[in-house]
């Protein structure tokens, strides 16, 4: 069995209209980091599910594998961007009973559910991954302040933004959200101050969302 490099964690969206969450990393260039670069998810599919078969044949069980819940992680990225999010769903399933204490499996699982409007299971998996790595679980605390926001608990959301940059000072993202929820909440001096830094970043989407609200 060739053995599949884990792909890098997620790493959140804009909190515009859209809402869509999305996906970055790549897989192993000895298998399917070609199929993926080119965005083939179908193919990526194929290749982890051939994968997963090879080794179901050869043990008798997947879980004595100790490898294979890396495989079912990429399958799980690779369906997440296929738009599959159920199916993503249970290979993180799959990856967590296989790995229990891997953080990056509940956020991707936590963005999934998000993806699916369960945001009750979306912040179990996102407060867990927390807990697991609490250093480093500026993504869980980023994915979970657009939940909150978006069911209009804006102080929780301002928190967990809080977390998100103290983690990761260089997160654009994190600034232009935090920008738009100060701004909901007609803090027009903090809203400025992170749309302007969000936009030294990088990111000036919200700079430009203050601009057109003080024009009009």
């Amino acid at each position: 069995m060739r053995h599949t490099l884990r792909i890098t964690p997620v790493l959140l969206a804009l909190l515009l209209p859209s809402g869509v969450l999305f996906i970055q990393g790549c897989a192993s260039k000895r298998g399917a980091e070609a199929l993926h670069a080119q965005g083939c998810c179908a193919d990526e599919i194929e290749y982890y599910s051939k994968t997963i078969e090879e080794a179901r044949n050869k043990t008798g069980q997947e879980a004595r594998d100790d490898t294979l819940w890396m495989v079912h992680y990429n399958r799980a990225i690779a369906y997440m961007q296929a738009g599959k999010y159920a199916k993503a769903i249970a290979d993180f399933t799959t990856t967590i009973k296989l790995h229990p204490y891997d953080k990056d499996a509940h956020v991707n699982r936590g963005i999934a559910y998000h993806n699916l409007n369960d945001y009750d299971k979306a912040m179990e998996d996102y407060a867990k991954a927390i807990e697991l790595d609490p250093d480093y679980a500026a993504d869980a605390y980023f994915n979970r302040a657009r939940i909150h926001y978006r069911l209009d608990d804006y102080h929780s959301a301002l928190v967990d933004y809080d977390q998100a940059i103290k983690m990761n000072p260089n997160l654009a993202v994190a600034y232009h959200n935090r920008a738009l929820v100060h701004a909901t909440l007609e803090n027009h001096e903090a809203a400025e101050k992170d749309a302007r830094k969000a936009c030294e970043l990088g990111e000036c989407g919200a700079l430009e969302t203050l601009k057109k609200q003080v024009d009009k």
